[in-house]
């Protein structure tokens, strides 16, 4: 099994929470699958992109669809993503809000 650097994983997470915070920070909701294409041209995995989201306490809210067609069921069309209001344009926390912090690896 091959050595994991922690070191390495830790910038690209922190490169990816800082990437979501500019993507967000206009405070308008975007949606989660363009906002994973966006990461993705820049470097980002999309499963680092989900830890950075969980660790900025991004709000998720679904998107859902009314309409039946080619054979479709209504249900969850996609997810829109935001920044929580505790966090404004410029990404600093007000009030009590910090983001969660990465837990260590041994």
């Amino acid at each position: 099994m091959g050595h994991i650097n922690f070191a390495s994983r830790e910038l690209k997470l922190k490169a990816a929470m800082d990437w979501l915070q500019a993507a967000l920070a206009d405070g308008q909701p975007h949606y989660a699958g363009g906002l994973m294409l966006q990461a993705a041209e820049q470097g980002i995995a999309e499963r680092t992109l989900q830890r950075a989201s969980t660790l900025l306490r991004v709000q998720k809210t679904a998107v859902y669809s009314k309409k039946v067609s080619a054979g479709m069921k209504p249900g969850v069309e996609g997810w829109l993503w935001s920044l929580p209001a505790a966090v404004d344009a410029s990404g600093a926390a007000s009030g009590a809000y910090k983001p969660r912090k990465a837990k260590a690896r041994e």
